[in-house]
């Protein structure tokens, strides 16, 4: 069985790759824009649980096989808590220095496509969001980042599941 300091380092090593990946598709999706950019974007996040797979399946082997359901699980929770944190650091600097002004001209972009539209101006959500930008109450890089990494590992942990059930139950050529 792979111990756990095996499944750490793994996931580690791993993570970093997921991390770089998923920082691409953020930065993409951020700076595209509408444009090609994001279209690129949601390719790689369409493609996230084939390489997510792919870097479980490669630890696996390596390791001849030698990981239970639950292993397989923490490496693939690993490998997201790790990517997560890669991919927020990145977005963070992107919305903190590059486009610091991101989020709040979405949510204005949001208001006025709501503000077209009679049956959308009646909804919670438009009178909710007019009272936050009207108020200064929108979030911050941070808060966005911090709700990234929740989410990331969250998907990520379900993902987990999901890819250790497929691995454990597929026949495997080891190295």
């Amino acid at each position: 069985m792979m111990t756990s300091e095996q499944i750490y380092r793994e996931g580690a090593y791993k993570g970093v790759a997921m991390g770089i990946y998923l920082s691409i598709a953020s930065l993409f999706m951020l700076a595209g824009n509408g444009t090609v950019l994001s279209l690129v974007a949601l390719a790689m996040l369409i493609g996230v649980p084939f390489f997510q797979h792919r870097l479980m399946l490669a630890a696996y082997k390596k390791h001849r096989c030698a990981a239970g359901f639950a292993g397989l699980w923490l490496l693939g929770i690993v490998v997201f808590i790790g990517a997560s944190l890669i991919c927020a650091a990145a977005t963070y600097a992107y919305l903190a220095y590059i486009n610091p002004n991101f989020i709040d001209n979405l949510l204005l972009q949001t208001a006025e496509l709501y503000r077209q539209s009679p049956e959308l101006q009646q909804t919670d959500f438009f009178r909710g969001l007019s009272i936050a930008i009207e108020n200064g109450l929108t979030f911050s890089a941070a808060d966005f980042c911090i709700e990234m990494i929740l989410l990331t590992i969250f998907s990520g942990s379900i993902l987990s599941i999901l890819l250790a059930l497929l691995i454990k139950n597929q026949r495997v050529k080891q190295y």
